[in-house]
C-alpha cells in the first residue's frame, strides 16, 4: 500500500448525544492522517477501486474503499454509509453495486466501514 496524506473530510451523524462528540470530530490540520491507499483493481467493466485504510483523530482503524469515476475527471463524489444489518454486508461492499454503476457515469465514491462493521 502506498502511504498518502491528505485531509480525509468525512463526517459522520451520531444517532445519539454523547458526551465525547468533540473528540469524534476533532481534526488537527497541521497533522492529517496517514492514508494507505492500495494500488487500483478492477471491480467492474472499465471501473477501478482502491482500498484505503487511516488512523481516526480518536486511535481507531478506519478502512473502505474508493471507487473512481470512469474517464477525465473532475469528478462528483458520493459518500456511502453502510447500514447496520446482515454480517456478509455490514460493512463497504453493501453499496459496492451502486457505486461501480455510478463509476460508469463519472462519479467517484467512497464506501467508509463504520465503527459497528468491526467486531469488538
Amino acid at each position: 500500500m502506498t502511504v498518502l496524506r491528505f485531509a480525509v473530510p468525512f463526517v459522520l451523524l451520531l444517532g445519539a448525544a454523547r458526551a465525547d462528540a468533540p473528540a469524534l470530530y476533532s481534526y488537527d490540520a497541521g497533522n492529517p492522517p496517514q492514508v494507505a491507499l492500495s494500488e487500483p483493481h478492477a471491480v467492474g467493466d472499465g471501473v477501478t477501486a482502491s482500498d484505503f485504510r487511516f488512523t481516526s483523530a480518536g486511535g481507531q482503524a478506519v478502512t473502505g474503499e474508493i471507487v473512481f469515476g470512469a474517464g477525465a475527471g473532475p469528478h462528483p463524489g458520493v459518500l456511502f454509509v453502510h447500514w447496520l444489518g446482515e454480517p456478509k454486508t455490514t460493512n463497504h461492499t453493501e453499496f459496492e453495486p451502486d457505486a461501480i454503476a455510478l463509476a460508469g457515469r463519472g462519479v467517484t465514491s467512497v464506501l467508509i466501514d463504520t465503527m459497528w462493521s468491526k467486531p469488538d
